[in-house]
């Protein structure tokens, strides 16, 4: 996946609103491998973070100083220039700590504008074109990228609805899920399965039985832009799996803790130097010596003459 998924407000839900199809909360079977966490030269620290091991098509490259002395964040970075009337979006850490993929985005999109991603008082807002013009009573739900790389566009939404909530979507393994419709009512021995929005528009979900002995639920989800509809399988074991679980995100952040790496900008009097220092679990003060010429009073005021 090379692509960054785009959507609401990402928040913590509350519990009862998670009742959409998931799937036991397992990772996907991927290679994961774990980064650690840093602390930027400008002293604001980063939780360490699960990405998969190899992308093809790119690179990944850790946080650090870039030979124009500039602070970089880590990501996949495309080995091929960029297409024609394409700009780079970067990838970030998604709040379950996973990591999520950055994409091309094309530079202008008739009748949308680009959002940045940025932090607010409520959360992380996740890059996406947002439309100019308005619809009463609606609100946008910004469109994303499927975990294989296609599109799925974003859609109106009614601001409110009687006996609902709107649960908004969500990271998880570095994927996006839509957000839904959910009444605010729960049925005993029910499941709710969440709606989405298709190409003929909103499809609406349904209650299911919260167990089905022999068999497992697979919940829905998006594939080449098509989204495929959540079913019970036969079995209630999952199929073995090609790579190991990863150990829960907490468990990584407490055992790591002392792998934080610090970078640490050096300076001299007068002069910023293009260089960072790291050691891990702490910062260290290092010394440096640095050329700086200074002018000898007699020569000094030779000059100012």
């Amino acid at each position: 996946m090379n692509k960054i998924w785009v959507g609401l407000l990402i928040c913590v839900a509350p519990t009862s609103a998670l009742a959409q199809e998931d799937d036991a909360d397992e990772a996907p079977d991927i290679d994961w491998v774990w980064e650690d966490g840093y602390t930027r030269p400008d002293g604001v620290s980063a939780d360490g973070f699960y990405r998969v091991r190899e992308q093809a098509g790119f690179e990944w490259r850790a946080p650090g100083v870039n030979e124009n002395g500039e602070w970089t964040e880590p990501g996949w970075r495309p080995v091929a220039p960029a297409p024609t009337g394409m700009v780079w979006v970067p990838g970030h850490r998604a709040e379950d700590g996973y990591w999520v993929d950055g994409t091309w985005r094309a530079v202008e999109r008739d009748g949308y504008d680009w959002v940045d991603s940025r932090a607010d008082k409520d959360g992380w807002v996740i890059g996406h074109w947002h439309p100019r013009a308005k619809r009463a009573g609606h609100l946008w739900v910004p469109g994303h990228w499927t975990r294989d790389g296609a599109w799925v566009d974003g859609h109106w939404r009614e601001s409110a609805r009687d006996g609902h909530r709107w649960v908004p979507g969500r990271f998880r393994y570095g994927t996006w899920h839509h957000g839904y419709w959910a009444p605010k009512k729960n049925r005993p021995g029910e499941h709710w399965v969440g709606g989405h929005h298709g190409p003929k528009g909103w499809v609406e979900g349904h209650w299911r039985k919260s167990h089905n002995p022999g068999h497992r639920w697979v919940a829905g989800h998006w594939r080449a832009g098509t989204f495929v509809i959540g079913a019970w399988m036969v079995g209630a074991n999952h199929p073995a799996r090609r790579f190991g679980r990863p150990e829960p995100v907490r468990t990584m952040l407490k055992t790591r803790a002392k792998a934080h790496r610090v970078f640490k900008a050096v300076t001299h009097p007068g002069k910023t130097l293009h260089k960072v220092v790291t050691h891990p679990g702490k910062a260290v003060d290092v010394k440096v010596k640095v050329k700086v010429k200074v002018d000898k009073p007699g020569k000094q005021g030779k000059r100012g003459r």
